[in-house]
């Protein structure tokens, strides 16, 4: 009687390793979105926060504030202005007024949401953006401010990493690329969750890389920390 061969074949072999690392990329993508509408969620609840402080500042002092910048000291109505979690040219909160009053009657904050499905971004108006160059999804104003549309005398200005400097009226902003990187013919400013190598750090990348419109399409990761790739120069975005 011959011996039974209890061991896998190549093809069985390949099945499993196949289905291991469909179920390894799916448990990856899973934890990364809850990573993603966790920090939305910690947006909409910093929006609602100021909010209220706002309110209290107006009831004091007759106006809201000239200028909200993040991390700054906004005693005795909020220890702190709470930043995005990202917080960078994109994902920023954007404090906007009217630049004709010299006592603000109305605000509006903008921020970004990075999971463009959810149900709120259509529901505040933002289906399509809003703020400046519509890179915005989501808002709240005062309680007299209804619009989420440029209103007169309303100064949109680029802001970075939230920081909000002395306005001063230009043309629409223009989202800029990392260094070093040419955008394709038809540049998406979107976000879809990649990341890449700049100058040795991991940083988000704008763009669809599935389909190679991207700010990285030679290289690109999933996880917000590159894989610890960015050591390698072979990995640099270009």
């Amino acid at each position: 009687m011959g011996r039974k061969n209890f061991g896998f074949t190549m093809i069985e072999a390949l099945v499993i390793v196949t289905a291991i690392g469909i179920l390894a990329a799916m448990v990856v993508f899973a934890a990364k979105m809850q990573i993603t509408k966790g920090r939305d969620a910690r947006r909409k609840s910093d929006l609602e926060k100021i909010q209220k402080v706002l309110e209290d500042y107006m009831n004091d002092n007759g106006c809201y504030p000239d200028s909200l910048s993040c991390g700054v000291d906004f005693k005795p109505y909020l220890s702190v202005i709470p930043c995005d979690p990202i917080n960078n040219s994109y994902f920023n909160y954007f404090y906007s007024y009217d630049g004709n009053e010299s006592c603000k009657s109305w605000y509006k904050i903008y921020t970004k949401l990075e999971y463009n499905k959810d149900p709120i971004i259509e529901k505040v108006g933002c289906k399509d953006g809003c703020g400046p160059s519509d890179n915005y999804n989501y808002w709240v104003s005062s309680p007299n401010m209804n619009k989420a549309e440029q209103t007169a005398g309303e100064l949109w200005w680029p802001e970075i990493g939230g920081a909000v400097s002395t306005p001063t009226p230009t043309s629409t902003p223009i989202p800029t690329l990392s260094p070093g990187i040419t955008p394709t013919s038809t540049p998406d400013y979107n976000y879809y969750g990649y990341y890449g190598c700049f100058q040795g750090l991991c940083k988000v990348i704008w763009g669809d890389c599935s389909v190679g419109n991207c700010q990285c399409p030679n290289v690109n990761y999933l996880l917000d920390d590159c894989g610890d790739q960015c050591g390698n120069p072979d990995n640099e975005c270009r």
